[in-house]
């Protein structure tokens, strides 16, 4: 299989991903609701998410929790950066008056 494919059963709020078309040959839940599928070789071959409408939106939330949170701490970073630039250009600018160049 060249391409993943996902497939979603609403019914039973399962997400597929398959990313090989080989036999499944066992399984190991790697988390509550999570399934990875293994081939005869072991080799990763699909994931199985239980309950993935929960599973999905709460991951996008905590994403996107996460991003707004980096973003508000790199405005607030700028602004004390700006403030205290401001005052350093000021006094470099200073000193910079009291030397003698030859």
């Amino acid at each position: 299989m060249s391409k993943a494919r996902m497939t979603y059963f609403e019914e039973d709020d399962v997400l597929h991903l398959a990313i090989s078309d080989d036999l499944e040959g066992g399984s190991i839940e790697i988390s509550p609701n999570i399934t990875a599928e293994l081939n005869a070789h072991g080799d990763l071959i699909g994931i199985e998410i239980l309950n993935a409408s929960d599973f999905v939106g709460d991951t996008v939330r905590a994403k996107l929790s996460a991003h707004l949170e980096r973003e508000e701490a790199e405005a607030r970073d700028t602004e004390i950066l700006s403030r205290l630039a401001d005052g350093l250009n000021a006094e470099a600018e200073d000193v910079l008056g009291y030397q003698v160049t030859p």
